[in-house]
């Protein structure tokens, strides 16, 4: 952000109401199927960074990169489907939003969290490893954002929290520090592991990062070709705000998690 002075950033880190695997992105959540949606699909390589882009561009193509094998089905379709005021009810079960909470804010510090790798362990069941952040055995790292909360939109969170945005073990963590320090953002954020070095982290394969321009325009450029249909006219600060205002709506679901057919 340091790079670009007159944008404030846009971040969305979905949230589940359940745990997940240490790591921050060693697991699809709970609310993702098996099967990839076209905005997640979309996301192409040619994204990949080059030595003039800004560090927030480097950043949002290594994003893009490290997701374009993705496979998932995700419980919301559209960004207003990932906000509280959303529930989804699974084969008849009671209902519960898909995210565990929306914020906005400024991130005050960017910092290296651990590192992680996975294995198959003595009972044949894969694990998740612990281990320093420059360790030379990981498989990827965490860098932890400190958001000072503005508005938390009635989840009642506390004014400082953490989250983790996860990064291959190659990709220099100088550039997201440089990307999003000091930076204005919007995130919906998922529940990590009591484990992990933080409680929240960018979850749907940490596609929903983005800019907000000095128009109040929201973009949401790692998921490619596919904003578009994701944002379904949300397409400003302002227009996510009255959408969070809407009554509360509940989508039903089948036990695998996706839309009954009429």
């Amino acid at each position: 952000m340091k790079t670009r002075p007159a944008t404030a950033i846009f971040v969305l880190a979905a949230v589940l109401a359940g745990g997940a695997l240490a790591g921050c992105a060693a697991a699809e959540p709970s609310n993702a199927g098996t099967k990839g949606p076209a905005y997640v699909d979309e996301v192409s390589l040619d994204q990949a960074a080059t030595p003039d882009d800004t560090a927030f561009d480097q950043t949002i193509a290594h994003l893009a990169e490290r997701i374009s094998n993705v496979d998932a089905v995700w419980w919301d379709e559209h960004l207003s489907e990932a906000l509280p005021n959303t529930k989804f009810s699974v084969d008849g079960a009671a209902a519960r939003s898909a995210y565990a909470a929306a914020v906005e804010g400024t991130v005050v510090a960017v910092s290296e969290g651990a590192s992680y790798r996975a294995h198959i362990g003595d009972e044949g069941i894969s694990e998740i490893e612990k281990l320093p952040f420059d360790s030379p055995g990981a498989q990827w790292r965490v860098m932890i954002l400190t958001l000072q909360v503005a508005d938390d939109f009635g989840t009642a969170l506390p004014a400082t929290i953490e989250f983790g945005m996860t990064i291959g073990t190659g990709f220099d963590a100088e550039i997201v520090r440089e990307a999003f320090e000091g930076g204005h953002i919007f995130a919906v954020l998922e529940e990590r592991d009591p484990s992990d070095d933080v409680q929240y982290a960018l979850a749907r394969a940490q596609t929903l990062i983005g800019s907000i321009d000095d128009d109040g325009t929201l973009s949401l450029p790692v998921l490619g070709d596919g904003q578009s249909s994701y944002l379904d006219g949300l397409t400003s600060l302002d227009a996510v705000r009255e959408a969070a205002t809407e009554p509360p709506t509940v989508i039903e679901l089948t036990a695998d998690g996706v839309r009954p057919t009429a």
